[in-house]
């Protein structure tokens, strides 16, 4: 009997933990089909869902493009939905500014609740 999965990805998680095993890789170019794919193995993938954040376009518009042009490749993705919550400035003990994503963690956890009562109501 298959499983059926659902894949949740805190995208500036995942971002990090890329870049922390080589600065040179990148969220832009990971096989995000290839990967899921792998994780499900012969299980059914209902979904998968993103949660990031734009950087703001006045902070830095290349960075800004690349990743909105990366959040719509992921879109396009089939069962793949990305989340884009919001940027905060926060400032550190040095008064040195810095973005911080307010809202990811919150959309996740309410759509792995919902989707677990969903999943329960359909069985």
């Amino acid at each position: 009997m298959t499983k059926r999965v659902s894949v949740y990805i805190d995208g500036a998680n995942f971002y990090g933990g890329l870049t922390s095993i080589n600065r040179r890789f990148t969220d832009t170019k990971f096989d995000f089909e290839r990967y899921i794919g792998h994780l499900v193995g012969k299980d059914t993938l209902t979904k998968v869902n993103y949660y990031n954040a734009l950087i703001k376009k006045k902070i830095n518009e290349k960075i800004w493009k690349k990743q909105k042009d990366f959040f719509e490749r992921l879109r396009v993705i089939p069962k793949f939905k990305v989340t884009l919550c919001t940027r905060k400035s926060r400032l550190n003990i040095l008064g040195e500014e810095y973005q911080t994503i307010k809202g990811d963690d919150i959309s996740s956890a309410l759509d792995i609740i919902e989707d677990c009562y969903n999943a329960k109501l359909i069985r």
